[in-house]
């Protein structure tokens, strides 16, 4: 019964280790693409596995443009003046919109510890259009409404708040599938 219960617990630990990998498509700066196994790196980068049984190794924005895994897209982009960062492509067209994840851990009560107050999780939005990436933080604001201008019916939805300026997913949406 011990040795059962060792072997079951071997595989418990063994399925979580490989679970950490993902399958998906690593696109270099070249243009080529190499399948495998990919594992996000919580301070940047990605670990890059050609099979299961393979060394591991680390890429960042120096090697790849990004990468792909089941049902998810992230790509490097540069703001001005700043190091590329890791985004999430969520919608592709005239306009793509990328997000960013985060979360807050809350605030420092005076002892140093988290009190938890302020705690949660964020999405940061950026839209790329005619190769430009614009930081939307949360929501459009009424200065990026520039970007979406050559769409007279989209304005008006947004100004009639038929969109709200949080939306801002509907509003990309719209824009890519009925502006020209």
């Amino acid at each position: 019964m011990r040795i059962k219960l060792i072997v079951l617990a071997f595989l418990c630990c063994t399925t979580t280790l490989l679970a950490q990998y993902e399958r998906g498509t690593i696109n270099y700066l070249d243009g080529t693409k190499a399948k495998g196994f990919i594992k996000h790196k919580n301070f940047g980068g990605v670990k890059f596995k050609v099979s299961e049984n393979s060394k591991p190794v680390s890429l960042d924005y120096s090697d790849i443009s990004g990468y792909d895994i089941t049902d998810a897209f992230y790509r490097y982009k540069k703001l001005k003046n700043k190091s590329p960062i890791l985004l999430e492509l969520i919608a592709i067209g005239r306009i793509n919109l990328y997000q960013l994840n985060g979360y807050n851990p809350g605030l420092v009560d005076g002892n140093g510890n988290f009190n938890g107050f302020g705690a949660g999780s964020y999405s940061l939005f950026y839209i790329e259009k005619d190769n430009e990436l614009i930081k939307l933080g949360t929501k459009f604001k009424k200065s990026h409404l520039k970007y979406l201008s050559s769409c007279v019916d989209l304005i008006d939805k947004i100004e009639t708040k038929e969109l709200k300026r949080k939306e801002v997913y509907k509003i990309v949406e719209y824009y890519n599938r009925n502006c020209f």
